[in-house]
């Protein structure tokens, strides 16, 4: 952190749709405070206090704030606030501050598409997004590993033993008995 840039109670805000939320609270949550980031959701507002404030505190309190795009969060209009509230520090992207994720396929938003996202939506793609996401929420890149955590074993190649169809099996009986009747 630079003298300039101000302390930050959270180093990631993560603005979702609540159908997604398996996903954020099971899979991305997790990655992200394994890397050791102090992340904010949700879960953390305060309990009677307004909603607007409480998202407003968030992502003010945050160094960078994540987007989980998918055609739910395009229909929320509570995601779209706190999308607004993102780029109202940043409007042009200089700090790259907010990063969407493509999470699912969906129609990205106007004031989102001048930002460059990160694509989850490609499996065979998923080590290359998730080290991109790591990197721009700022994690050093000795903290940055794949999401496998217990190496590849592999073992030597044994075949099961192949079970004969009943007709081979009758046709070996019929062999070895014409083999000892002579």
């Amino acid at each position: 952190m630079s003298e300039s840039e101000p302390s930050y109670l959270y180093d990631v805000f993560i603005s979702y749709s609540h159908r997604d939320a398996d996903w954020v609270t099971k899979t991305l949550v997790p990655r992200l405070e394994q890397g050791g980031l102090r992340v904010c959701t949700d879960r953390d507002f305060v309990p009677g206090k307004p909603a607007v404030l409480n998202i407003e505190e968030s992502i003010r309190n945050s160094r960078k704030i994540i987007l989980v795009l998918s055609p739910n969060w395009v229909e929320s209009q509570w995601t779209h606030f706190e999308a607004q509230l993102a780029q109202q520090d940043d409007p042009a992207g200089i700090r790259a501050r907010t990063i969407p994720v493509l999470w699912k396929p969906c129609n990205i938003p106007e004031n989102l598409r001048p930002l460059t996202w990160i694509d989850f939506t490609r499996k065979s793609n998923l080590d290359h997004a998730w080290r991109t996401l790591l990197k721009a929420v700022g994690l050093p890149d000795d903290k940055i590993r794949s999401p496998r955590s217990k190496p590849v074993v592999r073992h030597p190649v044994t075949r099961p033993k192949r079970k004969r169809s009943a007709h081979w099996r009758r046709a070996k009986k019929r062999k070895n008995l014409f083999l000892f009747s002579v």
